[in-house]
């Protein structure tokens, strides 16, 4: 069997953002599946001091590196396309809004994917609608002279299907298992006490950045209404901008951390929480499961698309704060262990880097 050769497009690689890491996902499970060569192409330089360059090298992902400055469009499609030509590259599998532009001009004889990872519309976010009207437009360019447009869920293939018009499969996220993994009580009380938390309180965790659709506001003011007496703590907001805003929250039942590193954190919580409005498939909620701790999420597509794969939370609407009261209430009378073991068998079963990589080599193959 020929081995099929494929591109993968990105503009850089910034650390803890959700597309990069699906990007060291399939990077790293490729590596043992051998019907595919897929490199990673990026076509910006890297920030300085906030890039996971490094975590790809110790991982020994090659990194192609094509670095050009956002107004050298053309420049950036000569190089690449030259670089598809000389390697007889196959497919050109691009995510997010550059490299898609990039890969929506390349043309010639390549086959071209898409992976979605958004409503076009959410591309850019925290800035002026003007701004945000003209990158949904661009990327709208871009999906229209792709083979195949692929979403990370099945709930955002139908909700941009229908809004554009747009003809879209899916390709469900993953989390990597290999980094992931559940830990022991008595492992989570060590981490407790490293990372400065109560060890005798229960924690509900959220992960993510702080932008308007992830609605903190609804967050903070619907659990400070709530009276429970669990301790929410936030981390996250990668460039500072919210810090300040939420670090005056703090009290006796809520903690701001700012940005930190997910991973011991996600471990030793017992519930991680999110009333997002919008979402992919969350990375954050998929990190939560293969490390067996239960969900409480807003009841949005993509929320609900992970709990069809069993009993591991709950869900509520943000129409108003007392559902999220009733939601915590009902969440810890549950059966606890049975929701760990629920959310453990679903990432094996569903939602590996291993079994992404297999999807998406099922839909290379049906391109060529």
């Amino acid at each position: 069997m020929k081995q099929i050769k494929v591109l993968y497009l990105i503009t850089r690689l910034v650390k803890n953002a959700g597309p990069i890491n699906q990007a060291y996902n399939l990077a790293t499970a490729f590596k043992k599946i051998p019907e595919v060569d897929f490199k990673i192409a990026c076509i910006s330089e890297e920030y300085e001091g906030n890039s996971f360059e490094s975590k790809f090298k110790d991982a020994d992902v090659d990194i192609l590196r094509f670095p050009h400055k956002g107004y050298e469009i053309w420049k950036c499609v000569r190089d690449i396309k030259k670089y598809v030509n000389d390697n007889n590259i196959d497919i050109v599998h691009s995510s997010g809004l550059r490299a898609d532009f990039v890969n929506a001009l390349i043309g010639g004889n390549v086959k071209h994917i898409t992976t979605q990872r958004s409503e076009p519309i959410n591309i850019y976010e925290g800035g002026h609608r003007i701004i945000a009207k003209i990158c949904e437009r661009i990327e709208l360019f871009s999906i229209n002279r792709m083979d195949k447009v692929i979403a990370c869920s099945k709930a955002l293939s139908k909700l941009i299907g229908d809004k554009y018009c747009v003809n879209l499969e899916y390709v469900q996220n993953a989390v990597d298992t290999d980094i992931f993994t559940p830990v022991s009580g008595e492992k989570k009380i060590e981490l407790r006490r490293k990372l400065n938390l109560p060890v005798d309180r229960i924690i509900l965790l959220y992960a993510g950045s702080l932008i308007p659709r992830k609605n903190i506001d609804y967050l903070v003011s619907a659990y400070n209404a709530s009276g429970c007496d669990a301790l929410l703590v936030l981390i996250g907001d990668r460039n500072g901008i919210y810090e300040s805003v939420y670090k005056q929250q703090n009290n006796n039942n809520i903690l701001f951390l700012g940005q930190q590193t997910p991973i011991d954190y996600v471990r030793c919580a017992d519930f991680t929480i999110s009333a997002s409005l919008s979402e992919g498939l969350p990375n954050s909620s998929l990190e939560s499961m293969a490390c067996g701790i239960p969900m409480i999420l807003s009841d949005i597509g993509p929320h609900k698309e992970l709990m069809e794969a069993g009993d591991m939370g709950i869900l509520f609407s943000t129409a108003n704060e007392e559902n999220l009261k009733t939601a915590l209430e009902v969440v810890m009378a549950k059966d606890y262990p049975q929701m760990v073991n629920n959310c453990l068998s679903a990432v094996e079963n569903h939602f590996s880097k291993y079994q992404c990589a297999l999807n998406y080599c099922k839909k290379y193959n049906e391109l060529l």
